[in-house]
């Protein structure tokens, strides 16, 4: 029996294999999985910086190509339908300067960066406008419309391929739309395009590598009581339709999706800590690590030539889960979260380079009352490294007793957390037997019987399928 010790990763798992035997009619396998939970772990750190001249919630932010990050719009203690004013963070001095003012006061709106450097702000909180920022003389000039109203905060907003802009979803206070919607940058209009299969709002669109968007949950607001999705379209750009491809495991509503270097898209978040990874040459999802926080991921930058994935978290009602957690994108493992100090909902982040992040205003729960935040945090993936590691044992046991038997076997499992468990037999040349179970199991000791039907005597393999591992023993059976 050998014991292998933790190398540099604290996360790296770790296995020893034991066996323990026998009476005539008694033979137990067990296996046991050891890992480092590392929820004391924090790796980077966050310090304040310049506030925001003004303080403002429901804004939007970008990355400009000048070396500046833009909030734009928003709520505010004095503009409380929105307001025109923007602000500039100089990624180098780390100060707040005025930027040039918006025509129209907004707030819900998105900020889209184009091919040629130019900002589109679209719509808004019941708002069709649009406008557009020229870097070069930094006015801004309005736009075509869009065609439909999009009240709310669901909609999403994404530069296609070609440097067209797509529009998908949203919803009023009434329902849910599945209206789409193209900016052609050639003739500077928007048009209608390919609804989506289902009406959704609160999901998200994700850029494939192959020029098609993936959209990925949300919530259908026109039936009660609401309906969380967890269905997934594709639209292609050359058609402009959209098709069903597989759905995920879970529902999710405003998780985050992040496209990985190898064209995969993965999610987090949604209101679940389990994750999912998407294949798009393969047409299928699967499971791929777990995180602590389950609300709103939908701010995700990944870090450190992508080794990382930052999680800025709101939960965007009043339940306080406002945090942040740091993902490994090699072993999809949580490694380090926790809760922010001041509870700030519907903050907005942006990326200022490989190693640091930015959060700024949002609304302030203040003891009972909410204000216009105008507080700022930089996140540094190279600073404030502690070291402590809470280990933690955890033991997966597989057991079948008697083994050989006769007639019938006592399968016994003790699972160190609830998930979605596959048991298995399967014969000697691989092919599936029987399922003696699929599905969720809690935590804890289960015990399941198996009685054989149809097969003959000889070795069989008894496999445990888990979110964490797969796992096979021996059966001997015996007529």
């Amino acid at each position: 029996m050998a014991l292998h010790s933790f190398n540099k990763d604290p996360t790296e798992l770790t296995k020893t294999i034991g066996l323990y035997m026998h009476s005539k009619t008694f033979f137990v396998i067990s296996f046991f999985l050891f890992t480092a939970i590392s929820n004391a772990q924090f790796i980077g750190g966050w310090h304040d910086t310049d506030s925001l001249k003004i303080g403002r919630f429901d804004h939007a932010a970008i990355n400009l190509n000048n070396g500046y990050i833009m909030v734009a719009g928003g709520y505010t203690e004095t503009d409380p339908g929105g307001t025109i004013v923007t602000e500039l963070f100089n990624t180098t001095t780390q100060r707040w300067e005025y930027g040039p003012p918006m025509n129209k006061g907004r707030a819900y709106h998105h900020l889209v960066g184009m091919n040629d450097g130019s900002i589109m702000a679209i719509g808004g909180f019941a708002e069709r406008t649009c406008e557009i920022l020229d870097l070069n003389d930094w006015t801004w000039s309005y736009t075509d419309s869009v065609n439909v109203k999009k009240y709310w905060w669901g909609r999403t907003s994404t530069l296609m391929e070609d440097g067209n802009i797509l529009i998908t979803g949203g919803a009023n206070f009434d329902s849910s739309f599945a209206s789409c919607e193209i900016y052609d940058v050639d003739s500077g209009k928007w048009r209608l395009t390919g609804k989506l299969k289902t009406s959704r709002e609160r999901h998200i669109a994700t850029l494939l590598n192959d020029g098609r968007i993936l959209v990925t949950g949300g919530r259908t607001h026109n039936q009660s009581p609401f309906v969380y999705q967890k269905s997934c379209e594709i639209f292609d750009p050359v058609t402009e339709t959209w098709s069903y491809v597989d759905s995920m495991e879970y529902p999710r509503i405003d998780h985050s999706a992040t496209l990985l270097p190898d064209g995969r898209v993965l999610v987090v978040g949604g209101e679940q800590t389990i994750c999912e990874i998407y294949n798009p040459t393969t047409n299928q999802w699967s499971e791929a690590g777990s995180v602590e926080f389950a609300f709103g991921y939908n701010n995700a930058f990944k870090l450190s030539n992508n080794k990382y994935l930052l999680l800025i978290q709101y939960d965007g009602t009043i339940r306080g889960q406002e945090g942040w957690e740091l993902f490994s994108l090699e072993s999809f493992e949580s490694i380090g979260y926790s809760k922010f100090d001041r509870k700030i909902l519907t903050m907005k982040s942006a990326k200022i380079n490989d190693n640091s992040v930015i959060v700024m205003g949002g609304l302030e729960r203040i003891g009972m009352n909410y204000v216009s935040a105008n507080y700022c945090q930089i996140y540094d993936l190279t600073t404030g490294i502690e070291e402590t590691v809470n280990e933690q044992v955890f033991a997966i046991e597989l057991n079948s007793y008697p083994n050989p038997f006769n007639s019938s076997a006592n399968i016994t499992l003790n699972l160190p957390a609830s998930g979605k468990v596959s048991l298995s037999v399967f014969n000697i040349l691989g092919e599936k037997v029987t399922t003696i179970h699929s599905g969720y199991l809690t935590e804890g000791n289960h015990i399941f019987n198996y009685t054989p039907t149809n097969i003959s005597s000889g070795t069989y393999f008894l496999q445990l399928q888990s979110q964490q591992q797969t796992k096979s023993i021996k059966l001997i059976y015996l007529k």
